[in-house]
């Protein structure tokens, strides 16, 4: 009977001591499971933040290859000397910009494009049909509007981006953006004014 509950009793312990062990490989697993769940989470987040960077300079390589095209046509069709001028400052400034970008981009590792989108290309037909003072207007206009957009863009890369590269290139490139506004807008004031 003695024999008989020492059996029982290391039985017990035996499956005792087997149940700590196994619950304690299966928090240590769990723990295990945990942390490489975070590491991957946390692979992901960064992906994304380089996506988002990559996606920026992708599109503001855009806006300059499509702000250099449309500055030629300017300085080609404008009527208006203002026109020609801004068409000018377009072509030198924007070009100056994508050169500086173009390195940036290429000391990232990220590829950008090297011509006009579909819709930029639609865009410099669109204006290359016209003549005479709708060149002139629907020129001024585009620069405003593409202009405004691009400084929400460049604001927002400013503070978002993830490299600090790039948001310190987006933050320099700024100020000109805001001074080609400028001088679209009173660019597009001369166009109402003649007409």
């Amino acid at each position: 009977m003695k024999i008989r509950n020492n059996i029982k009793s290391t039985v017990f312990q035996s499956i005792a001591l087997v149940c700590i062990v196994l619950g304690a490989a299966s928090c240590e697993s769990k723990s295990n499971k945990e942390e490489a769940k975070e590491i991957h989470n946390e692979a992901i987040i960064d992906e994304n933040k380089k996506e988002k960077d990559a996606a920026f300079l992708s599109k503001a390589a855009e806006i300059n290859i499509e702000e250099i095209a449309l500055g030629q046509l300017a300085m080609e069709k404008g009527t208006m000397k203002a026109v020609s001028e801004l068409g000018k400052m377009m072509d030198v400034d924007h070009t100056k910009c994508l050169k500086g970008l173009s390195e940036l981009a290429k000391e990232k590792n990220i590829a950008i494009p090297a011509g006009l989108t579909p819709d930029a290309e639609e865009a410099y037909k669109k204006l290359e049909h016209k003549n005479g003072i709708h060149f002139d207007e629907e020129y001024c206009d585009m620069m405003v509007k593409g202009h405004e957009n691009a400084i929400t863009m460049f604001d927002k890369a400013a503070t978002e981006c993830s490299d600090p590269d790039i948001r310190d290139w987006a933050t320099k490139t700024l100020p000109s953006l805001k001074a080609h506004l400028h001088h679209a807008m009173m660019c597009k004031a001369k166009c109402e004014k003649n007409k």
